[in-house]
């Protein structure tokens, strides 16, 4: 697990994990409440730049009493999802019933954060392997990556850009 810099009063840990046995009873645990984090598609996420982005947005969110969603873990989703609209968040950016990797992400402290993985059936690999398991075709087609944009810059550049200004634009 990486822990990254601190937003508002918390730090964001991320872990990666591959071959996951149990997704369905993770993503009932969120939903219950009773798994404070966010379960994330690894597929759809370019770079670890984009994840501590989506963690620094929904804290902020937090702290201002702006968030979109009704927890900070659902927010970090949102703020990861190329729409506008939190059920279509959930269903492309969260975890499916089926996932057999995902990215949980979560404001926990330390001893927390290891119990919340213990509670993950699979295998912790280095959040760097992400970029293994991005499917860029399918990030381009989801955020609607031009080819003239990659030739300015990276995917993660679109898609950073796309997630700074999903909050000024008009609904």
């Amino acid at each position: 697990m990486e822990a990254y810099a601190d937003y508002g009063s918390r730090a964001a840990r991320v872990a990666l994990f591959v071959n996951v046995k149990n997704a369905k009873e993770l993503k009932t645990a969120v939903i219950e409440q009773k798994l404070p984090a966010a379960l994330i598609n690894p597929s759809l996420v370019a770079d670890v730049f984009l994840l501590r982005l989506a963690a620094m947005e929904a804290a902020s969110a937090e702290e201002s009493n702006s968030m979109k969603t009704r927890s900070v873990y659902t927010e970090i989703i949102f703020q990861l999802s190329p729409s506008k609209q939190i059920k279509h968040a959930l269903e492309t950016i969260g975890i499916q019933d089926d996932s057999t990797a995902l990215l949980l992400l979560t404001f926990e402290d330390d001893a927390k954060a290891q119990e919340l993985c213990a509670m993950v059936e699979g295998s912790l690999v280095s959040p760097v392997q992400l970029q293994d398991l991005a499917d860029l075709a399918a990030i381009r087609k989801a955020f609607k990556v031009q080819p003239a944009e990659e030739k300015m810059g990276s995917i993660v550049d679109a898609i950073a850009t796309r997630m700074a200004l999903k909050q000024h634009k008009n609904a």
